[in-house]
């Protein structure tokens, strides 16, 4: 009797045991599943992170971009309130070196072609760090969430109003520090253009004939449109050409 009591006493004991055993079994499988699936979610977020970021790293700095539909020499509009910056453009012909002033626009030497690329690099400061980058702005803004937003409407409107079109508009962000890279696309905004070429309108008096190169024109305003173009011989001008008879309704643009 007492064999069988023990027996049942080891029998007992061993269900108790295989219990504690599945207990523990189970708590293991729910723990390493959660670990398992924060891995991978943080793993895929890694992932992501590191997908914009060779998105971003695709407008780096220094940044060669085209666009230039036409000959003329390059502007460039800067945006931020309060930092001077450094920028450095090389093109086809030359390359030079610029001070961005707070909120100024820069006139440079640097002449383009239809066509033809610059390449841009940005300093935040003479002698300071560089630039991050810069990405197009979204609907007439820079900056992306969670960090502030700006509207950079009125600076493109201001640039455009110079009558030139508007080659590429950026939104840079600021040198990147390893321990916070604080990529927010917000610090300044470039706007990259031409340099206005200013011209004088001249127009006909009524009735007023104006001769070609085989007779000499005459009268005052005549001599305006000799001495705004350089003479009669200036085969690029249409009024000495062919001996045309121009009016009131004959305006032409003269650069100067």
């Amino acid at each position: 009797m007492k064999s069988l009591e023990k027996y049942d006493m080891i029998d007992a004991n061993m269900r108790q045991g295989f219990k504690r055993w599945f207990k523990w079994l189970g708590l293991g499988l729910v723990t390493g599943a959660a670990i398992l699936g924060l891995s991978v979610k943080t793993y895929i977020a890694s992932l992501n992170r590191q997908e914009v970021k060779i998105a971003e790293l695709a407008t780096g700095n220094p940044t060669t971009f085209g666009g230039f539909t036409k000959e003329g020499k390059v502007r460039v509009y800067y945006n931020e309130g309060k930092l001077t910056r450094k920028i450095e453009i090389r093109g086809a012909r030359q390359t030079a070196s610029y001070t961005l002033p707070p909120d100024k626009a820069v006139d440079t030497e640097v002449t383009v072609m239809s066509g033809e690329s610059i390449t841009a690099t940005v300093w935040d400061s003479d002698g300071g760090n560089m630039s991050y980058g810069w990405i197009l702005p979204s609907n007439n803004t820079c900056g992306l969430p969670p960090y502030t937003v700006r509207d950079i409407t009125p600076y493109i409107t201001a640039a455009r109003a110079a009558g030139e079109p508007l080659v590429s508009t950026q939104c840079w962000s600021d040198w990147e520090d390893p321990s916070d890279p604080r990529l927010d696309f917000n610090d300044f905004v470039l706007i990259f253009s031409y340099i206005p070429v200013e011209s004088d309108k001249a127009c006909m008096i009524q009735g007023f004939k104006v001769e070609g190169p085989d007779n000499s024109p005459s009268g005052p305003f005549a001599d305006q449109i000799v001495r705004l173009t350089g003479g009669p011989e200036d085969n690029s001008n249409p009024y000495f050409l062919g001996g045309l008879n121009l009016y009131l309704s004959d305006c032409v643009g003269f650069r100067v």
